[in-house]
């Protein structure tokens, strides 16, 4: 998103968000032959541009405190979650680690908190990384 951007959310320089709310959308592709390799592939583009999107330096995105990306229930529960656990692994593989996450159940959704905490117990990316590939801790 930055680059297509240059750099700034939605190619807006003095754009000031608190809160960014993103839907991806899944093309329809179960009909097709190729619909697997299609989904895999979708799942995989989105995880890297939200990385990337996050990613420090934040570019654009530097007065964003929260990143909210929801399901619109054209992802598979299953496809969503690998979005999220691929998003979280490029962050912690990066060393971004001032991030705090919440994933909503049911592939709803899931927020990445960059500044504040509103009392809910987020998780630091150690702690989901570990919840992720459920290690004791």
């Amino acid at each position: 998103m930055h680059e297509s951007w240059l750099g700034y959310p939605f190619g807006v320089a003095d754009l000031n968000l608190d809160s960014l709310t993103i839907v991806p959308h899944c093309p329809d592709t179960h009909y097709d032959a190729y619909a697997e390799v299609a989904n895999l592939s979708q799942t995989h583009t989105l995880a890297h541009i939200l990385a990337e999107t996050l990613a420090k330096p934040r570019y654009g995105l530097k007065q964003v405190k929260r990143i909210l990306v929801l399901n619109d229930n054209s992802f598979s529960e299953d496809l969503f979650q690998l979005v999220y656990r691929s998003t979280v692994y490029r962050l912690w593989k990066r060393g971004d680690s001032g991030m705090r996450f919440y994933e909503y159940e049911g592939g709803k959704g899931f927020e990445v908190v960059l500044e504040g905490l509103d009392g809910r117990r987020l998780r630091t990316i150690d702690e989901e990384i570990k919840r992720l590939i459920k290690t004791p801790d």
